[in-house]
C-alpha cells in the first residue's frame, strides 16, 4: 500500500512539473499582455473645457453638486479663454443670505470648513467673461462634511 501511494505520488509530482512547463507564458507576460491590450502607456493631457468650443455650454462649467471633506485643501478650475473670472459664494444660514467674491482667478484653491463653512447652505456661482463682454454663468451647491 505504501509502495502504491510513493508511485502515485511520484506520477502526481512529474505531471505537475510537466503541467507547469507546458504553459508559455508567464504570470508577468499574462499582465502585460492585458494591461497592452486595454491600457495606453502614453500619458493624456486632462480634457480642458473653453468658452470657446463650439460644443460649450455654460451649464457644464460646474458639476450641480460638490461635497469636500472638512479641512482639506481643495480646487475648482473654470474654462479657459476667459478675460475675466469670479467665484461668488452665496450662503444662507439662521441670520440671512450673503454673497461673498471669494476669487477673481481661473483656478479657486479654498480650505472648506474655512472658506466654506459647515451646516450652511452654500451656492457657488461661477461668472466667466469674455473679450466682448459676454458672460457665462453656472452654479453648484457646496456641501462640506466632517471626515469622522
Amino acid at each position: 500500500m505504501k509502495k502504491i501511494m510513493h508511485v502515485l505520488m511520484m506520477i502526481l509530482m512529474i505531471l505537475s512539473v510537466l503541467m507547469f512547463t507546458a504553459c508559455d507564458s508567464s504570470y508577468d507576460k499574462m499582465l502585460q499582455d492585458f494591461n497592452t491590450e486595454y491600457f495606453t502607456l502614453e500619458p493624456t493631457p486632462p480634457l480642458e473645457k473653453s468658452i470657446t468650443d463650439a460644443s460649450f455650454s455654460a451649464d457644464q462649467m460646474l458639476e450641480k453638486r460638490y461635497t469636500f471633506i472638512k479641512d482639506y485643501a481643495s480646487s475648482l478650475t473654470a474654462p479657459k479663454g476667459g478675460e475675466k473670472y469670479d467665484w461668488t459664494l452665496q450662503t444662507e444660514d439662521e441670520n440671512g443670505s450673503k454673497t461673498e467674491s471669494v476669487c477673481s482667478e481661473r483656478i479657486y484653491d479654498f480650505m472648506p470648513g474655512e472658506d466654506i463653512k459647515m451646516d450652511t447652505e452654500t451656492t457657488l456661482v461661477l461668472t466667466v467673461t469674455d473679450s466682448s463682454g459676454m458672460e457665462y454663468i453656472d452654479t453648484a451647491l457646496i456641501i462640506v462634511i466632517n471626515r469622522n
